[in-house]
Order: C-alpha cells, then sequence, then structure tokens
C-alpha cells in the first residue's frame, strides 16, 4: 500500500462521476460492473502486500492534499481527522473500490466507513439508548 495520495487517487476522487451515477443512466448494469468501467477491474492486490516494518510519517503537505480530496464546504477537518483519512484514501490506489464507495464520495460527509463487530445489544445501545435497546432486546427474546 502507498503512503502517499497518488494522482490517481487524487483524480478518482475529483470525479463527478459515481457508481449511482452509472446505474441512473443503465438500470440494468450491475454495480460491480460500474464499478469496474469506472475505475477499472482490481483484485485484492492491497492483502497480498506485507505491512510495512516502519510506520511513515503523514507530513502537513500530506494533509493538505487529503483535505483537497474531501468536499468540507466551509467546515475545516482536525488534523487527526485527515489523517486517518489520509489513510483510508491510500488504500485505494491498489482498488479503488477499498472504501466501499465511489471515491469522490469518502470525502463528501466527513464518513469513514468501517465496521463495528459487536453482540446486538451493545450495537443498539451504542446507536440508540439503553431504553430503545431494551425493546430491542425483549423482542427478540
Amino acid at each position: 500500500m502507498t503512503s502517499k495520495i497518488t494522482d490517481k487517487i487524487y483524480d478518482f476522487c475529483h470525479r463527478e462521476v459515481t457508481i449511482i451515477g452509472q446505474l441512473a443512466i443503465d438500470p440494468l448494469l450491475a454495480p460491480s460492473e460500474a464499478g469496474d468501467r469506472e475505475f477499472g477491474s482490481h483484485g485484492l492486490s492491497v492483502i497480498d502486500q506485507k505491512p510495512p516494518k516502519d510506520r511513515v510519517e503523514t507530513t502537513e503537505e500530506d494533509l493538505k492534499r487529503a483535505f483537497e480530496c474531501g468536499k468540507w464546504g466551509n467546515t475545516q477537518p482536525s488534523d487527526q481527522f485527515l489523517r486517518i483519512y489520509h489513510d483510508a484514501l491510500c488504500c485505494l490506489d491498489q482498488d479503488p473500490m477499498a472504501g466501499m464507495v465511489s471515491p469522490c464520495l469518502m470525502g463528501s460527509s466527513g464518513v469513514i466507513p468501517f465496521s463495528v463487530i459487536s453482540a446486538l445489544p451493545d450495537i443498539c445501545r451504542h446507536m440508540v439508548g439503553n431504553r430503545m435497546c431494551h425493546i430491542v432486546s425483549q423482542r427478540s427474546l
């Protein structure tokens, strides 16, 4: 995996075409085909490589380039957020669909996709609070 936002990633982030847009044009197209058509066909080559032994520090220039890849409106994300966003964007060099959305959408709302693995009551407590979780837990019994 690269440690810099390459021109390829930068260009993907600035394209206005999305997979959803492609499906609106051709509804019979499978989402995977739309992704392949727009971003090229890629395998899971990111996991084929061993992680680097030494962590490369993110520079101010890297943070600036990450900021330029997003659509933040009149807000300024924190440096910590931009570091995380930068690392997520770097994954797109090997597989532009690694972010699970079109690259231009990854920074459109300041959200980075991630998975939460936990027991249903814990996830429920996190999402809606204890009262709602209790109702869901009672119904699942």
